[in-house]
């Protein structure tokens, strides 16, 4: 059974706050996790990775909503994903500066 068009606008509209979702949980998730077994010289290092993963991801977004036809649906789409990515660079400027276990 396929999506209908409304559930694929919603999907295509909200895929940038997905994404942040997605990061925000991966990378706090793990840093607590790493912390609680003593792992924390890993945490940059995931943090690096999956801040470029979702960066990506927001880019693939934001270039896929300039080519489509429908003005509103592309205007959300982009704004969306560009406050996603903001938000996933400033969320992952903590992890990078300061020590993740102190």
């Amino acid at each position: 059974m396929r999506p209908g068009p409304f559930a694929t606008t919603v999907l295509r509209v909200t895929s940038g706050g997905f994404v942040w979702v997605l990061h925000f949980a991966t990378i706090y998730g793990f840093t607590a996790l790493a912390c609680a077994r003593g792992a924390a010289g890993v945490v940059p290092w995931l943090v690096t990775i999956a801040t470029l993963a979702a960066a990506g991801a927001c880019a693939a977004i934001l270039f896929a909503a300039w080519k489509d036809a429908r003005a509103f649906e592309r205007w959300l789409s982009k704004g969306l994903a560009a406050a996603a990515l903001l938000a996933i660079l400033l969320e992952s400027m903590p992890l990078l500066l300061v020590p993740p276990c102190a």
